[in-house]
């Protein structure tokens, strides 16, 4: 069973590289020791384990130095979140457009505020 999940894992992970290769920066998480205790009795089940192993040698190796994981919380300027929104004009363009609707809004209410504390409590 942890075959098959780390094959599913693996197979994932080269789909999301393939949709968006900045992931490729960003280490797995999986410790090296991960399988050590693992006791496989086929030789089949020991080369899908050989084949899941070098995968995340390369995965680590290809990983870029002092990156963190992609999940991990934080908005430094190596942060997935940031580093994506960074590379993304249509996401920067949607921030804009979202503050400036908010802005809007904000103003919106100010005005009705005041029209209501107008009426409240007319000087």
């Amino acid at each position: 069973m942890v075959l098959t999940i780390m094959d599913m894992w693996v197979a994932l992970d080269k789909c999301t590289i393939s949709a968006e290769p900045l992931f490729r920066k960003y280490p797995t998480g999986f410790p090296s020791s991960i399988f050590d205790r693992l006791v496989l009795a086929k030789e089949q089940d020991m080369r899908r384990l050989f084949y899941i192993e070098q995968y995340l040698l390369l995965r680590r190796d290809e990983a870029e130095r002092g990156y963190p994981l992609v999940f991990h919380e934080g908005n430094t300027t190596r942060s997935f979140a940031v580093a994506f929104f960074d590379q993304s004009p249509e996401h920067q363009q949607l921030k804009l457009e979202i503050e400036a609707a908010a802005a809007e809004d904000r103003e919106r209410k100010l005005r009705e505020f005041a029209k209501q504390k107008a009426v409240v409590s007319p000087a």
